[in-house]
């Protein structure tokens, strides 16, 4: 028997235990590098699908505040319009949410602690369409009708919390359809002016033929919302009242959400959030304005700041986008600026 050769023809126990740690090495890099390679292109798309949702967001309301006639500002009267916008059925506004300070000259500043003219909303009114009907008299009469949009932060997965970057969502709050009751107003003969009244109200065919939402509620662009006459109901017949009847809730002036076109939320049913105070500073949060975490925080991911005449406003908006997935947090850093009219 030769021994030698049966040797030469198989491994020994080590070269055997040596080969199989080597298979195991290089089936574990293997591994290794696949899942990074996997993890990678993970990332990749999940900052891509927050660069593209951040950017959706910014350019929808860039969309309504350049169809607006009309911005609500952080003074008592605009103040007061938000108060008379009801939520219900809708997510409630976050503790501290403001308004920007309407700053008619100047430029875009960074906020310092006694100076603050940041907002973490926005409201505004914004042109919906317009109305042109002919009276039994022959007579035309154009009315234009809006729509107040609100948009503001609402506490989601617990709110703000220190060490989570996530916790907030975007409503986009957008109200019944109010007519230009300065126009109305302007109609002299009052025959006319109940039948256009009367019209808004039961959604009859225009001049051409075409149908829009039933008006309830006329407005004084602008006006104090709690003197008489800002808002006035349009009742059978096409009469006018100032205090509020059914079908509307009597007592103090309310303006109502149109719940089929408002969106509780812009991001969070698609797995996204605002920043927080509390995300890394890469994130970008409070670009703009005074960062506080006093109560629920400001700014957070969404800021506002309004400046220039009336005739010429202009609107920074400043969002940071975060994914609420586990893993290497995903972001984006988005802003613009954009015109807007407030008559």
């Amino acid at each position: 028997m030769n021994l030698q050769s049966d040797r030469q023809s198989g491994f020994t126990l080590i070269e055997a235990t040596i080969a199989a740690v080597l298979v195991s090495v290089l089936a574990y890099l293997v591994m290794t590098m696949s899942k990074t390679g996997f993890d990678a292109q993970n990332y990749s798309q999940r900052m891509s699908r927050v660069t593209e949702i951040a950017q959706e967001m910014i350019e929808e309301i860039r969309d309504d505040a350049q169809s607006s006639v009309h911005l609500f500002g952080a003074d008592a009267t605009g103040q007061a319009y938000v108060t008379i916008l009801d939520t219900t059925g809708l997510p409630s506004v976050i503790a501290g949410s403001r308004l920007p300070q309407i700053v008619d000259g100047g430029v875009f500043e960074v906020d310092g602690a006694a100076d603050v003219r940041t907002g973490n909303s926005l409201a505004l009114a914004r042109h919906a369409w317009a109305d042109e009907f002919q009276a039994t008299s022959g007579d035309d009469y154009r009315i234009d009708v809006y729509r107040i949009v609100y948009y503001y932060m609402t506490e989601v997965d617990g709110g703000p919390q220190d060490g989570q970057a996530y916790g907030l969502n975007v409503v986009q709050w957008i109200s019944e359809p109010v007519a230009n009751g300065n126009q109305i107003d302007n109609i002299d003969d009052p025959t006319d002016r109940a039948e256009v009244c009367e019209h808004l109200r039961v959604a009859s065919a225009d001049a051409f033929g075409n149908t829009h939402t039933p008006v309830q509620a006329i407005w004084k662009i602008g006006d104090d919302p709690a003197a008489t006459g800002t808002f006035r109901q349009i009742i059978s017949g096409g009469s006018l009242v100032d205090a509020p009847q059914s079908p509307r809730a009597t007592g103090s002036w309310k303006v109502y959400p149109d719940l089929t076109r408002s969106r509780v939320g812009m991001l969070h049913y698609r797995f996204h959030s605002l920043a927080t105070n509390f995300a890394p500073p890469i994130c970008g949060v409070a670009k703009y304005g005074y960062q506080t975490t006093t109560g629920s925080g400001f700014p957070h991911g969404f800021e506002t700041q309004i400046v220039g005449p009336s005739s010429a406003r202009k609107i920074l908006l400043h969002v940071s986008v975060v994914s609420t997935h586990t893993g290497r947090l995903a972001w984006h850093d988005s802003q613009t600026i954009t015109d807007a009219r407030d008559l």
